[in-house]
C-alpha cells in the first residue's frame, strides 16, 4: 500500500528514514491488535488456545521473513 502510493521507496530499495520505519511499525501494530481483537471475539470460549495458535503462526511467519532478509547482503553485514 505504501509502496504503491510512493510513501515508501520502491520494492528492493533500502529504507533508512526513521520516520518511515516508525510508520511501518505503527500500522503493523494497529493491524496486529485489530486482528487479535477479531480473533478473540470469534473464539470466546477458547480464547487463550486461539491466541496461542495465532501467536505461534505469526512467530513462524516472522521467522521466515528474518531468514529471507538475512540473505540480503545489505542486512547480513548489519548482524
Amino acid at each position: 500500500m505504501f509502496h504503491i502510493t510512493e510513501v515508501f521507496p520502491p520494492y528492493g530499495q533500502p529504507m533508512f528514514d526513521t520516520g518511515l520505519l516508525l510508520l511501518a511499525l505503527a500500522y503493523r501494530g494497529v493491524f496486529t491488535l485489530f486482528g487479535c481483537y477479531i480473533m478473540a471475539m470469534i473464539a470466546k470460549e477458547k480464547a487463550m488456545k486461539a491466541a496461542i495458535i495465532v501467536g505461534s503462526i505469526r512467530n513462524e511467519k516472522e521467522k521466515g521473513k528474518r531468514q529471507a532478509l538475512m540473505k540480503s547482503p545489505l542486512l547480513r553485514s548489519a548482524y
